[in-house]
C-alpha cells in the first residue's frame, strides 16, 4: 500500500538530522495560455493566445471560430499564412483555399 506522510521541514530535521534545501520551478505559460493571478489560464472560447508567456486573451478574428486556448479555425473562403498569425485573409481563387 501507498502512505502519504505531510512533515514539515522542522519534523524532517528533527526525525533525520537532515535538512533538505531543495527549489521548485514551474513551466511559462504555452501558447493559448495567459499568465493570470500566478496561474496559466487556457483562453476561453471565443478568444485565443498564439503566443508564448502571453498576458492577453484576445477576441477572435472576424471571418474564424476560436474554440479557445491557441486554435483559430478560419471560416471557408478564408486562409491565414500560419498557425502563428492572426490575420484572415479572404481567398481570391476559391480552389486554391480548402
Amino acid at each position: 500500500d501507498f502512505y502519504q506522510y505531510n512533515l514539515n521541514s522542522t519534523v524532517i530535521q528533527i526525525i533525520f538530522n537532515l535538512v533538505l534545501n531543495f527549489s521548485v520551478n514551474f513551466r511559462s505559460c504555452i501558447k493559448g495560455e495567459i499568465l493570470q493571478s500566478s496561474k496559466c489560464i487556457k483562453c476561453p472560447n471565443g478568444k485565443f493566445s498564439i503566443e508564448e508567456n502571453a498576458t492577453t486573451c484576445y477576441n477572435c478574428p472576424l471571418n474564424s471560430i476560436c474554440d479557445g486556448g491557441d486554435v483559430i479555425d478560419v471560416d471557408e473562403g478564408y486562409w491565414r499564412s500560419s498557425y502563428s498569425s492572426s490575420y484572415i485573409h479572404e481567398c481570391l481563387y476559391t480552389p486554391a483555399c480548402l
